[in-house]
């Protein structure tokens, strides 16, 4: 690690003076006593436009580079300099319009037209550009980087010194759970880029905890009059009432500019636009919805995919896909929607960030926010959770190392990493992980996102004010607004009868008895979604259960009274029926029925016992904390009932753990009814049954 630095210091000291162009637009320069390097430059040039990077230096410098704000150009920096460059971005939308820019730019990853760049073209266009004597400029996301360098090879990306940048790097700690490639990105930073030729820049970094990366050199920018931004949160108890009537008022202005409303819930946006189409306050045309293709089922006929910096419509919607990195060249008025839910917790810095994709200005901006505090959770430090990690990598390695000494169990090897790898996850996290060269590792950017996560529920959601704090923190001028908002966001007409719709078309299409089930309606496009999902419920288990009751069961869940209902209703009905069907030989369904019997009763410390047992013999490597997550898994075989006898001291052997009976499920009366004997048992597959391990810690 003093190497390393060492080696920053001597570049720092001999070559920085080729990297500054303009030293005059350098109000100060100040290295602290941690080895960070912070250049204050002038707000404005001469003419009066905003001083960006590409005015003051030549390159980034190397390292993680922290701009105090957004805007600041530093992205367009390195597209603009004399040196080969990989630009990664964490969204293909950021990347795509980038690249768009310029035709000296070249886009790898999945182009509009559905084609994806190949090796040979990969290789054909640095030839092109080294023919003519002009810099690589290649743009892509975390998954299409290996591609570049795979295609190009790691000599050659060495030898004609491309320099990799890493945008938003912020994004990349906080999605990793769900994107696997952006820690293999993070790899390729570490091992195939030289120190000197790898940086990455965010306005809102995080901290660090992979040991090779909290040794880069750091470099701050910041103007040398700071920029405050007025904003106004608003603190409801209801915050999609309050988002609709704060739409309305602003659209009661026929002379109202445009406005952007930022909420992470896509089913939310399509209840509010509905709302406002029913209600006449806008047309339907007037709005539009930017997000990831995994939500455009949700949103429908709003969405749209911006190809431009424009916003196409008065009202745009859009979820976190568009959060970082998608700038708009126009002023607009923005509101953001913050609530309790996951995914809607926002932070000061993903708010300071949206805030920042306005290049050219907002007109106001309005936080409306969930008023009341959430309680504290126990929350795990960095040392908890790398020990926790840690004793994972042990068993996990142990593990591997043993199954590849048999040459009969090198085939479910690779199967074993992945599903091994999901299996250990803890509090939503896995901390383990393959790297792009297929060894386990500690999955450290996991553990940013948990740490940050934490952060954000501790400090800014379980204390009264925390968020106005933050704000104020981040940079903003905070004023503080009570709202009372009595207004109700539901479903639209048009939402319950396309929901009528899924279901008769659902109950005209399944057999049941009265006919035979044809699997090539699978082949032929599913007009919805939810109905693609109960096609698949129906031939998966139509030949292992009677065919009317469950026909009966989807066309229930069907019925749920929206859709985010109904497909969780969709997704029990199929985790059920699989552990119904299971062979009863299967290790861990065989161990639970040997243990446990319907009638007895069991203390809570006993079945937990039982149900850990029970995953280590199907080889899931983490046990259950404790009883409220065993019963879970309890609950898809039995009906489990609590003696309800209050108790002050509750002894830990206390048999209070009724098995009332097998599974039971509601019938089409309302009754609770027990699932009918298969007709016959769904054959063992190791992998299947891994895969499908659907009661989560």
């Amino acid at each position: 690690m003093a190497k390393l630095f060492s080696n920053f210091a001597i570049f720092f000291t001999q070559d920085m003076k080729t990297i500054i162009s303009d030293p005059t637009l350098i109000t100060k320069e100040v290295v602290s006593s941690d080895g960070t390097r912070h250049f204050v430059i002038k707000n404005t040039l001469e003419s009066g436009d905003p001083t960006k990077l590409g005015h003051v230096f030549r390159f980034l410098p190397p390292g993680i580079l922290h701009k105090e704000e957004t805007g600041i150009g530093a992205t367009t920096l390195e597209l603009e300099s004399k040196r080969n460059s990989i630009v990664v971005e964490p969204l293909r939308s950021t990347a795509l319009t980038k690249s768009q820019k310029s035709p000296d730019y070249f886009f790898v990853g999945t182009r509009p037209d559905g084609s994806i760049a190949t090796a040979e073209e990969i290789r054909e266009y640095v030839k092109g550009r080294e023919h003519v004597g002009k810099p690589v400029k290649f743009i892509c996301v975390a998954d299409s980087l290996n591609r570049v360098i795979e295609a190009l090879g790691q000599k050659k990306i060495k030898d004609d010194g491309f320099h990799l940048l890493i945008d938003e790097s912020d994004s990349f700690q906080t999605s990793a759970s769900y994107r696997r490639s952006m820690e293999k990105a993070l790899d390729y930073y570490k091992d195939v880029f030289e120190p000197r030729n790898r940086s990455m820049v965010t306005a809102t970094p995080l901290v660090f905890t992979d040991p090779k990366l909290s040794s880069e050199q750091k470099t701050k920018f910041s103007y040398s009059s700071p920029v405050r931004r007025p904003l106004t949160l608003v603190e409801t108890t209801n915050v999609a009432g309050a988002i609709y009537e704060k739409i309305v008022d602003h659209f009661s202005d026929p002379s109202a500019g445009k406005l952007v409303v930022a909420l992470n819930n896509a089913t939310k946006i399509r209840d509010l636009a509905d709302m406002l189409v029913v209600n006449k306050i806008l047309d339907q045309n007037d709005i539009r919805v930017l997000c990831g293709k995994g939500s455009v089922d949700k949103v429908k006929k709003y969405y749209h995919e911006l190809m431009d910096s424009m916003l196409p419509v008065k009202l745009v919607f859009k979820t976190s896909a568009y959060f970082v990195g998608y700038d708009i060249e126009e002023p607009y008025h923005l509101l953001i929607g913050v609530a309790y839910g996951k995914i809607m917790q926002l932070s000061e810095l993903t708010i300071k960030q949206i805030v920042g994709r306005a290049r050219t200005g907002l007109h106001s901006v309005t936080v409306i926010a969930q008023k009341n505090p959430l309680p504290l959770s126990n929350r795990l430090d960095f040392d908890d959770i790398l020990e926790i990690a840690n004793h994972q990598l042990d068993g996990y390695r142990c593990l591997i190392i043993n199954f590849e000494k048999s040459k009969h169990l090198l085939d479910e090897v690779k199967v074993m990493k992945e599903k091994i790898e999901k299996a250990m996850k803890f509090r939503g996290y896995s901390y383990i992980r393959e790297d792009f060269q297929g060894k386990p590792q500690i999955s450290y950017l996991n553990i940013d996102g948990y740490l940050e996560e934490t952060r954000i529920r501790e400090r800014i959601f379980a204390v009264a004010g925390g968020l106005k704090m933050a704000l104020e923190e981040a940079g903003f001028d905070v004023s503080t607004v009570d709202m009372v908002s009595t207004k109700r966001i539901s479903q639209s007409n048009e939402q319950i009868q396309e929901q009528k719709k899924i279901r008769e078309i659902a109950e005209r299409t399944l057999p049941g008895s009265a006919g035979k089930w044809d699997p090539a309606i699978l082949k032929n496009p599913v007009p919805f979604k939810r109905l693609e999902h109960a096609y698949g419920i129906y031939d998966r288990y139509q030949a292992y259960v009677d065919p009317d009751f469950l026909r009966e069961q989807i066309l229930l869940k069907l019925d749920s009274v929206n859709e985010s209902g109904s497909k969780r209703s969709l997704n029990k009905l199929d985790s059920l029926l699989y552990f119904h069907v299971l062979d009863p030989s299967t290790p861990l369904k065989g161990h639970i029925f040997s243990k446990v019997e319907v009638g007895k009763r069991y203390s809570k410390g006993s079945l937990l016992s039982i149900a850990n047992d029970a995953l280590a013999i199907a080889g899931i490597y983490t046990p259950y904390p404790d009883y409220s997550q065993a019963r879970k898994m309890l609950g898809v075989f039995f009906e489990i009932e609590s003696d309800g006898r209050p108790r002050k001291n509750p002894k830990t052997e206390a048999r209070d753990q009724k098995i009332v009976s097998l599974r039971k499920i509601k019938d089409g009366a309302g009754n609770s009814i027990e699932f009918p004997k298969p007709v016959k048992f769904l054959p063992i597959s190791k992998e299947k049954f891994r895969a499908d391990m659907w009661f989560k810690k």
